[in-house]
């Protein structure tokens, strides 16, 4: 009998072979998210809450339902500009300032991937990653959704660096 966690990488594998169908820019997006429901993945953050502190003065604001591809954290701080990440799925391969097990956090400050990340930020993030890793093999956890998530990677071919 297979566990959770080989079941959510067996669907990854069969999504990441759909994801890589080549799709018009112009209707990626709107079809990306026509196979995700409108609510909110609260449970790969939980117990936290809105507003919830993720230390070193990082607050989290929202989690949107999958949007191209990816989930999308608003961090506010208390002295920081707000900050937007995308939990992305990373195939075994993460690049982003922290991963768990299925999602890449990738911040989107606008540039290219040569920008330092502020280590208050990081550390936040990466006990937020060791959150999110344990949510991710609950029995609340939606595997299909963590199927259909792309890598950046994907999210940039697919939606171009713009969109995102």
């Amino acid at each position: 009998m297979d566990s959770r966690r080989d079941l959510i990488r067996k669907m990854a594998v069969g999504t990441a072979a759909f994801g890589a169908l080549p799709a018009p820019r112009a209707h990626a997006a709107a079809f990306i998210d026509a196979l995700v429901p409108g609510s909110e993945p609260w449970w790969i953050v939980a117990p936290l809450t809105r507003g919830s502190a993720l230390g070193h003065g990082w607050l989290l604001a929202s989690v949107s339902s999958p949007q191209r591809g990816a989930v999308i954290l608003n961090l506010v701080h208390e002295t920081l500009s707000p900050v937007q990440v995308h939990l992305c799925a990373h195939r075994g391969s993460p690049r982003g300032v922290a991963h768990s097990h299925f999602m890449d956090f990738i911040v989107m400050d606008g540039g290219q991937g040569d920008r330092a990340t502020e280590e208050s930020l990081g550390r936040a993030l990466m006990a937020l990653a060791h959150r999110v890793s344990a949510n991710e093999l609950r029995t609340e956890a939606d595997p299909a959704m963590l199927g259909r998530l792309l890598t950046h990677g994907e999210r940039v071919d697919r939606f171009g660096p713009d969109a995102l």
